[in-house]
């Protein structure tokens, strides 16, 4: 893109003409011509920026990677970053480097904060109703497909069949809260374990389970996802 100031040196005959290249209307004065050109380097220069995003695995990041000669989530080095969501990494307890599509390669769950926004590698779990039980995802870079309405391209761990969730659908795998971190008031996810006449069981990722009073409940339809 040229410079703004560039755009205001030109000719009317080479504004005309970067206006036909850009598919740009040609009509009306000088003037005119140069905020044409404005707005669209400004417009041009927003979708650039929007479409940035932070890596999703850095080389030489610890990781966690599924192994399929052991069938196991092991600690990793990230070696490269292939494209597509696709990694090279290596197990020292293993010995051996792989290459990992999508869904067998997630950000290490010790690391992951539970209050904090979702992020690129994180593995979440959701309860998918077309299968009828929770599952585990790994979030996806927007680019691969993160809807206009907020929901998050995932894919499916240790599978890497890709679908779209809502954030309020899911709950980040993490290390357990002790009791001491909990107080009143205090807003956290969770997934229902069990059903009771009065109440239901509630996995907040703490070191035990919760107890919801069914005068706490309320119904919640989620769009989508």
């Amino acid at each position: 893109v040229l410079p703004n100031t560039k755009f205001r040196r030109m000719k009317v005959v080479e504004l005309k003409q970067l206006c036909r290249e850009r598919g740009l209307g040609v009509e009306g004065k000088r003037k005119e011509l140069i905020f044409r050109l404005e707005d669209a380097a400004a417009e041009t220069s927003d979708e650039e920026a929007e479409n940035e995003e932070p890596q999703m695995f850095g080389v030489g990041e610890v990781v966690e990677a599924y192994f399929e000669d052991s069938s196991d989530w092991l600690e990793a080095e990230v070696f490269e970053d292939l494209g597509n969501g696709r990694f090279r990494v290596g197990s020292s307890k293993e010995g051996t480097e792989q290459d990992c599509r999508p869904g067998f390669v997630r950000k290490k769950v010790s690391d992951v904060e539970w209050d904090a926004p979702f992020q690129l590698g994180e593995a979440v779990e959701i309860f998918k109703k077309d299968v009828g039980k929770y599952v585990t995802g790994i979030i996806q870079r927007k680019k691969r497909g993160r809807t206009k309405d907020g929901r998050f391209n995932l894919a499916r761990q240790e599978d890497g069949d890709m679908f779209f969730c809502s954030p309020g659908r899911m709950m980040k795998l993490c290390p357990r809260m002790e009791l001491s971190e909990l107080s009143p008031g205090m807003q956290v996810r969770g997934r229902v374990m069990v059903l009771l006449d009065y109440a239901a069981i509630v996995d907040v990722r703490a070191v035990i389970p919760g107890l919801l009073h069914i005068s706490k409940m309320r119904q919640v339809v989620h769009p989508g996802g």
